[in-house]
């Protein structure tokens, strides 16, 4: 058998251990409030109290990447990668049909742009199943922020944390991935007490669009949702280049999305 055989038939045998739930000391990157906040906006009717979802998810154990989920409640939960797959694929689709419950596909977004830690692969398994808990409340919804002690560029800032370039290839949308897409997303973040920044009113524009290959316009969320989750991570400086205090400003930046050659 060819190398590609021979991985494609270990995949098929795979087995998966029973689901874990995820312990906080595993999470690397919890959705953030920007992302919290964008996927309740998407929620027509949000519930009345805070309802958590149960979601049993397959994680990529060498960059901590939840790639497929299943409702906790799914009975029984696929043993074998391939039907879990097919399963996960069945249950993200019924969550974007007409009348679905719009605040679990809210709780899947959330869970799905959440990163554990990573683990050593050798001799471990290729996918591991963790059960996630994501809350779903009117609370997340942004409200309107108090006027901007100062509008900067990204030039006049700088920055005393940044994510590390292993969880920022993590985040890249899985789809535009394999479809070599690109993109450019422009956010407005204002800088919080903690330094650390909130961001809103995502805008994308995809680079060579006139390319057959392009993403269509509806395409940029994912890119928008990763964008929230990146600049979580980041913490400004208590003063910009010029001295002055960055707490309550807007920060206006760029991030360009790209693969390697």
């Amino acid at each position: 058998m060819t190398p590609a055989v021979l991985v494609t038939a270990a995949l098929a045998m795979e087995v998966l251990a029973a689901p874990s739930l995820v312990d906080p000391s595993q999470v690397l990157l919890p959705p953030g409030a920007a992302l919290r906040a964008e996927t309740a906006s998407h929620v027509s009717a949000l519930p009345l109290a805070p309802r958590t979802y149960e979601l049993v998810c397959a994680v990529l154990p060498n960059s901590g990447r939840p790639t497929d989920c299943l409702a906790a409640s799914t009975n029984p939960t696929p043993s074998y990668w391939p039907e879990f797959r097919q399963a996960s694929l069945v249950y993200a689709s019924s969550l974007r049909a007409p009348g679905a419950d719009m605040a679990a596909l809210a709780a899947m977004e959330r869970v799905l742009l959440t990163r554990l830690k990573t683990e050593d692969p050798v001799g471990g398994p290729d996918h591991k199943l963790y059960i996630f808990r994501e809350t779903i409340s009117a609370e997340d919804v942004a409200r309107t922020p108090p006027p901007a002690v100062a509008t900067l560029a990204r030039s006049e800032v700088s920055f005393d944390a940044n994510p590390d370039p292993d969880t920022m290839i993590s985040l890249y949308p899985e789809r535009a991935v394999r479809r070599n897409w690109s993109a450019n997303v422009k956010v407005v973040c204002r800088v919080m007490p903690s330094r650390n920044l909130v961001c809103r009113d995502g805008e994308i524009t995809f680079p060579g669009s006139a390319d057959t290959n392009a993403p269509a316009p509806d395409n940029g969320r994912e890119f928008i949702l990763a964008t929230y989750q990146i600049t979580s991570m980041m913490q400004v400086a208590p003063k910009t280049l010029a001295g002055r205090e960055t707490v309550g400003s807007d920060v206006i930046m760029t991030l360009a999305w790209r693969l390697p050659d």
